[in-house]
């Protein structure tokens, strides 16, 4: 048994994978297909539109996107893909048929117990998790440690890292202040939008992404347009709070990595450390004050900036991603050929 892990093993590490998954989240795909194997993409499903949504990012080159049919369906059945990635719970549900194919499912969100609502959700995604463990192989993986300790689940994290955008052209946007988001309205406390509205009567910004009823907001036609709004200032505020999510996003690693210096609110995951690679505020007044700071202080706003590009080149590493990310594929598959 242990030559043939180990065959196996050396087969798998020369072997591109062919991973079949639903379009929900183009940055983290993007990130994924830095593995080098093939991706399907599934856009289409029983009339939802999943459909790629070239502002955020472009298609790499080894991925395609697939309508859900029954051709897809009927490769499934006869083990042509290599492995299943599930992003949802929904996800599993629609993949629920399939048993000959291994399965990864990333945990994108926190599971929430604040209220008796939040207790009954998390409760049944838990259970429509291990549910389907029962009948098919699958590892669990978070993409962060809040979000892996809230479901309780084994596994392992690996913490996603942002791609590289051209830096803010030298000597301007030190007077505009940019936030990334979508839905924020109506996502609420969970984005901390309650303060982006205090902060927006008294300093103006820039919000980039989907937010019906949001004036402030920006909808880029495309990926150009996206990364030209977004390198047009060199202030990044983030406003989410513990518990509702993390510390950071993904755009917020990407301002970071652009050198750009982040405002934003006291939370325990925060790779953010005060006057060193950003400000932190404890409430509206707090982040109005240091936006105001920063907007009078460009050599401020550069200082935080490059300790910001050092901060996520240490702590949230392409390398490391792509590394970890292959392990986890080749294991999924090991451990159920082994069964």
């Amino acid at each position: 048994m242990q030559g043939d892990t180990k065959q196996m093993k050396s087969l798998s590490q020369h072997k591109k994978l062919r991973i079949i998954t639903i379009n929900l989240h183009e940055p983290f795909l993007s990130a994924l297909a830095k593995t080098g194997h093939d991706f399907y993409v599934i856009t289409k499903y029983k009339g939802h539109d999943y459909s790629w949504n070239p502002s955020t990012h472009p298609v790499p080159s080894n991925c395609t996107l697939i309508e859900f049919n029954d051709e897809q369906k009927a490769k499934l059945k006869s083990g042509y893909f290599d492995v299943i990635i599930c992003h949802t719970i929904k996800n599993l549900l629609y993949f629920f048929p399939y048993r000959k194919v291994p399965c990864i499912f990333v945990a994108h969100i926190t599971l929430k117990y604040v209220t008796v609502v939040d207790w009954i959700r998390s409760l049944l995604k838990k259970l429509t998790y291990h549910v389907f463990s029962l009948t098919h192989k699958v590892k669990f993986v978070g993409i962060s440690e809040l979000k892996y300790k809230s479901w309780s689940i084994n596994g392992e994290i690996i913490r996603t890292f942002p791609l590289n955008l051209p830096p803010p052209d030298s000597g301007i946007g030190y007077g505009r202040v940019i936030v990334v988001g979508n839905q924020m309205k109506r996502r609420g406390l969970e984005c901390g939008y309650d303060l982006i509205e205090q902060v927006m009567q008294k300093i103006p910004i820039t919000i980039i992404g989907n937010n019906p009823g949001v004036t402030a907001a920006v909808i880029p036609n495309n990926r150009r347009e996206f990364i030209e709004t977004f390198r047009s200032g060199r202030i990044f505020l983030f406003t989410t709070r513990f518990p509702h999510n993390d510390g950071y996003n993904l755009a917020m690693l990407e301002a970071m990595k652009m050198g750009m210096a982040v405002v934003t609110v006291d939370n325990p995951s925060s790779p953010i450390i005060h006057n060193y690679n950003g400000l932190i505020g404890k409430n509206a007044e707090e982040i109005i004050a240091h936006l105001g700071t920063l907007l009078a202080d460009p050599q401020l706003v550069d200082e935080l900036g490059r300790n910001a590009q050092k901060t996520v080149n240490e702590q949230f590493s392409e390398e490391l991603f792509v590394r970890k990310w292959n392990q986890l594929l080749f294991r999924a598959v090991q451990d159920f050929n082994l069964s």
